[in-house]
């Protein structure tokens, strides 16, 4: 009795026996250490800053996991530009034909960090492993011009762990 009034007050954690709910429930551990792994990661996109041109991309990444917190790798994109509307706009009311130059394709050099690790219950019973990292990187963009530039990328992204060797 002195012992558990001793912890109440200490803040100490209590056993408690739960006679309703036998079910016993327990936290996994991570189903796969990334350490050492190479990653695959096809991906798509789109600009939405460009008013004149509206840009989709596809492209693929490949990391290598040095540890399980840093990841180095390479990444490149194909794009495909099309006019907009204001394109056209312009073009009509102003008797103009503005000169764009569309991205055709860009490569990176890159690293990322993993800031948060963690995960949750779905439809309480599937566990989902997820994190949280930082990436940036250099490279190169090519454009329509036939000109390249020095390209440079920054970003934060979520990865939820769907099984041993499939990530979203």
């Amino acid at each position: 009795l002195v012992a558990s009034l001793l912890g109440a007050v200490l803040g100490a954690p209590q056993v408690a026996i739960a006679a309703e709910d036998p079910q016993v429930r327990v936290f996994q551990r991570k189903p796969f250490l990334r350490r050492e792994r190479v990653e695959l990661a096809p991906w798509v996109g789109m600009t939405v800053n460009d008013a004149l041109i509206q840009h989709y991309y596809s492209g693929l990444g490949v990391s290598y996991h040095i540890s399980e917190q840093l990841a180095v790798g390479i990444s490149g994109a194909k794009a495909y530009g099309d006019e907009t509307a204001l394109y056209e706009k312009v073009q009509g009311d102003f008797a103009l034909n503005p000169v764009v130059s569309k991205v055709e394709w860009f490569g990176t050099a890159e690293a990322s960090y993993a800031l948060a690790y963690g995960k949750f219950i779905l439809f309480n019973s599937l566990l989902v492993h997820l994190d949280t990292s930082a990436v940036g990187g250099v490279g190169v963009t090519g454009t329509s011009a036939g000109s390249s530039a020095v390209t440079f990328d920054a970003g934060v992204f979520q990865r939820f762990f769907l099984s041993r060797w499939l990530t979203l």
